[in-house]
């Protein structure tokens, strides 16, 4: 009799074992599934990225520029990536943030004159496709929270780029 309740409770005990490693392998699986699905999505975002965009509107400071500073301004994406274009080549390598609302991106290269430069900045896509960038143009740890631009301390130093896909 005392042999058949331990063998009972043997049973019972590996049941209940066996139930709680099911579970934490439940678990487990459910906590790395966002992070599988915001790598998925960081890739197909990176992927729609790729190509030539044209600049068609740009703010600074609250004011709208005129064509004349941006005519034939591209940036292209590729890779980790993106080459700003006007008169000079800029490149930067970019890192994507899906996690944040609006969604973040970091540039880090340097500028015309050779110094390393960190621009922040936060990117979304309107209804008509087209990509806009708001960031800031000094390497500081600002960035911004609302795509807009103003004379305003806390809006000093971003520009707002509104660009077209020209190619693939």
């Amino acid at each position: 009799m005392l042999l058949g309740f331990i063998r009972s409770a043997n049973t019972v005990a590996k049941g209940i074992i066996m139930r709680w490693t099911e579970l934490h392998c439940v678990f487990l699986i459910c906590l790395a599934f966002p992070f599988v699905a915001r790598s998925d999505e960081l890739a197909k975002e990176k992927e729609k990225l790729q190509g030539t965009w044209a600049v068609v509107n740009l703010e600074r400071d609250g004011q709208f520029q005129s064509r004349d500073v941006f005519a034939g301004m591209t940036a292209k994406f590729k890779g980790d990536t993106v080459t700003f274009k006007l008169r000079n080549e800029i490149a930067f390598t970019y890192t994507l943030d899906m996690t944040k609302e609006p969604y973040h991106f970091d540039m880090a290269g340097r500028d015309e004159k050779g110094k390393e430069l960190t621009c922040r900045g936060i990117f979304k896509y309107d209804m008509d496709g087209f990509l806009i960038l708001c960031y800031n143009n000094v390497s500081t740890e600002r960035r911004p929270k609302e795509f807009k631009t103003g004379r305003q301390p806390e809006l000093s130093s971003f520009s707002l780029y509104v660009l077209k896909r020209v190619d693939p």
